[in-house]
């Protein structure tokens, strides 16, 4: 497991750092859960990943942006 402070630097690790699975939280600082997930799928490299995004947010509109 590695650890990201936030959405931008996991966004840095999962380019830079061979890597299984992503886990993240849909509500970061500085890039948020789903811009991650949006920017791995968009990606060459990295669309293949498997992602769990994880929210404590019980709102419809946020389990349909998942």
């Amino acid at each position: 497991m590695i650890p990201a402070a936030d959405g931008l630097e996991a966004m840095k690790l999962a380019l830079s750092t061979p890597i299984d699975v992503v886990v993240t939280d849909a509500m970061m600082p500085n890039l948020s859960g789903h811009e991650l997930c949006r920017f791995l799928r968009n990606s060459q490299t990295l669309s293949h990943l498997p992602i769990i995004l994880l929210s404590a947010l019980e709102r419809k509109d946020t389990n349909h942006d998942a």
